[in-house]
């Protein structure tokens, strides 16, 4: 049996969850459930919706992921600047007291 025997609209379903709408997701789990399915049935459900949490899990990870490296960037470069600045207001007040002491 492939899941497409099966009375559940899986693309719908992983629409759903991806778009976090996870009451009309639950409604489609809860139609399913509610149907007198054979155990290989259920199991094949409990398989495919599975599939699709790590899927989109996945995603989400490596999307976080990614944000959490252009962040970093974004930090680095911070830091690289406000160093530059560091320096360059200590050369400046090295200047003025070789300055003043000349």
């Amino acid at each position: 049996m492939t899941t497409a025997s099966l009375p559940v609209d899986f693309a719908k379903l992983e629409d759903l969850i991806s778009h976090k709408d996870f009451v009309g997701a639950k409604k489609i789990i809860d139609d399913v459930v509610d149907q007198n399915l054979s155990p290989q049935q259920k199991g094949e459900v409990y398989v495919k919706v599975a599939s699709i949490y790590l899927t989109i899990s996945n995603k989400l990870s490596a999307a976080y992921l990614e944000q959490l490296d252009s962040t970093l960037d974004l930090i680095k470069q911070a830091t690289k600047s406000e160093k530059k600045t560091d320096d360059d207001f200590k050369m400046v007040e090295v200047q003025q007291n070789l300055a003043a002491n000349s």
